[in-house]
């Protein structure tokens, strides 16, 4: 994933779905690896806090790989 333009932790994040899917027979993953659908989006800009309070959170993805977002929402879920 990092020849892709994703750094080592969201490559992890990446990796570790696709491996989850890969395992319970959704082959999606090797779909979007050969296709390239996994490249970064030269226009992200990160993940970004829009507004946060004691019982919500809402983010703003930034062009951020789908799976990192949910990763990232789930993090600061459990905190």
């Amino acid at each position: 994933m990092q020849t892709e333009g994703h750094n080592a932790e969201e490559a992890a994040v990446i990796a570790d779905t696709l491996m989850f899917a890969e395992l319970r027979a959704n082959n999606q993953g090797i779909v979007k690896l050969i296709t390239g659908a996994l490249k970064k989006s030269p226009n992200s800009t990160g993940i970004t806090k829009v507004f946060d309070t004691p019982v919500s959170c809402k983010l703003d993805a930034g062009q951020v790989s789908g799976m990192v977002v949910v990763s990232k929402a789930v993090d600061i879920a459990i905190e």
